[in-house]
């Protein structure tokens, strides 16, 4: 078949089209695709700011809160490392400005022992969710050209 004017315009007629519906097709899913994963991370931001709140609030921890905290996070399918902290301080003279840190396994002792990881005055809370990388938020925010996780940080100082 010999290459003419008139088949070497239907050829770029073809792919004109052809680039014409993929792109319309690709632009409105990518534009949803960040919709949702704006949603997503929102969600997880008002969660995460909920459960600070109940915190400063109570003046404690408590494992009610932490649980649901937790489960709010599993609804949307993506999973998270939580880690809390908290810092206390050390109320000696050469202890001024120092803080003994209780990391996640200390809190969820005192959590699943006693119901509750009570704050004193002067404590410093620290919330940190972080998507990881396997999910499909991680997969979503890669394709946007983010590090592939969502990371949220709250701190509480707490001064009741």
């Amino acid at each position: 078949m010999k290459l003419t004017k008139r088949n070497a315009i239907e050829i770029g007629r073809f792919f004109a089209c052809t680039a014409a519906i993929v792109l319309m097709i690709y632009i409105p899913l990518r534009m949803k695709a960040a919709a949702a994963l704006m949603n997503l991370e929102n969600y997880a931001k008002a969660c995460t700011e909920a459960f600070a709140e109940d915190i400063d609030s109570k003046g404690m921890i408590e494992l009610n809160d932490y649980e649901r905290f937790v489960t709010k996070l599993q609804l949307t399918d993506t999973a998270y490392d939580i880690e809390l902290k908290v810092g206390r301080h050390l109320n000696t003279v050469e202890g001024d400005g120092f803080y003994e840190v209780f990391y996640n396994n200390e809190i969820a002792d005192s959590l699943y022992l006693y119901g509750s990881f009570i704050l004193k005055k002067k404590d410093m809370v620290t919330i940190n969710i972080k998507s990881g990388k396997g999910s499909v938020m991680a997969s979503i925010l890669a394709l946007f050209g983010k590090n592939g996780a969502l990371t949220e940080e709250y701190t509480i100082g707490w001064s009741h």
